[in-house]
């Protein structure tokens, strides 16, 4: 009798690891069909077999109210996360840990070039998601001008994210202008 596990293997191409997303722009429009891809948003995405399939069975605002400046806290909310995308604590199940990934969408604004902050929610998640079966998958990085996966560089200018609060923005850039 073979496994989920053992059929997932077989499947994967040999180009990709079995975390790896078989087309990052198909799960942002997944996504972008789900919930808005605003600016100022941490998303974690619970992708089945990210290496063929690649099914979206779940996402959520990695912290609903922005991210605490605590990392205690942070992980906190990360693992309350990991709970409202389906993950149980201390239970281990090869055939599902193996066959999924959590998927890490980071919305800004700025260009679609991965920056020392982007890699804020795959820290904490280092830690959060130590009482669950997850594998962790690609960082993919949303802008107004395209998007980015952090690890393995690819690229495209579709979908984008959207300005959260426009007069936000436009005070920002003045702020950072002087």
């Amino acid at each position: 009798m073979t496994s989920a596990i053992d059929s997932y293997r077989a499947a994967v191409p040999v180009h990709l690891e079995s975390w790896d997303l078989v087309d990052p722009a198909r799960l942002l429009r997944d996504l972008s069909a789900a919930t808005p891809l605003h600016t100022r948003r941490s998303l974690l995405c619970q992708v089945l077999r990210p290496a063929t399939d690649q099914i979206l069975v779940a996402h959520t605002d990695a912290w609903p109210a922005g991210r605490p400046a605590d990392d205690m806290q942070a992980q906190d909310e990360l693992e309350e996360a990991m709970r409202r995308i389906g993950h149980r604590d201390y239970e281990w199940d090869d055939d599902v840990r193996l066959t999924s990934a959590v998927v890490t969408v980071v919305i800004r604004e700025g260009r679609a070039v991965p920056k020392a902050s982007d890699f804020a929610v795959r820290s904490v998640l280092r830690y959060a998601n130590n009482p669950f079966q997850v594998l962790k998958g690609d960082l993919i990085i949303v802008t107004p001008h395209g998007w980015i996966t952090a690890f393995d560089e690819l690229a495209g200018l579709e979908p984008v994210a959207v300005v959260a609060d426009p007069a936000d923005a436009l005070a920002a850039r003045r702020l950072r202008r002087g």
